[in-house]
């Protein structure tokens, strides 16, 4: 009797200690997702890569050519021949198949094409020396679209 006694508070207490070490295991690995999802929230873009708040026009500058484009979020090969020179403000581009010229307004992030036929803005989501990315909606469309600086 007092062997089972013994034995059935040991096992109590054992099981206690371990109740309470996974109790702790499950708050620290709580915390460490909590931080995790913290950090990643606060992420606008790709990693290392900080949100475009202002366009520098000299950067924009040049003729620009499709490397990829989304159209909600499936890749397509509509805009594949697409290009977009910039020039102070002017935009030359080949929307529609044919080459265009539209005037253009930087406000912020955001790019106003002055268009009869294709006006838009466009949302710079990226713009470093060789890689454009920008977003706009076309036709009820969502549309990302990867430039490369034309050489």
């Amino acid at each position: 009797m007092v062997f089972f006694l013994l034995s059935t508070i040991y096992i109590y207490f054992f099981s206690l200690e371990y109740v309470y070490k996974v109790r702790i295991q499950m708050k620290l690995f709580n915390l460490i997702c909590i931080f995790l999802t913290i950090i990643c929230s606060s992420c606008t873009t790709e990693v290392g890569m900080k949100a475009v708040e202002n366009i520098d026009i000299k950067k924009l500058k040049g003729t620009w050519e499709v490397d990829c484009a989304f159209r909600n979020d499936v890749l397509t090969q509509t805009l594949d021949k697409l290009y977009f020179n910039f020039e102070e403000n002017e935009l030359h581009h080949n929307l529609g198949g044919k080459h265009q010229t539209a005037f253009f307004k930087l406000r912020g992030c955001k790019l106003h094409v002055d268009d009869t036929q294709y006006p838009a803005v466009y949302d710079t989501k990226l713009i470093n020396d060789s890689i454009l990315e920008l977003h706009t909606m076309i036709r009820n469309s969502n549309f990302n679209i990867v430039f490369k600086k034309a050489l």
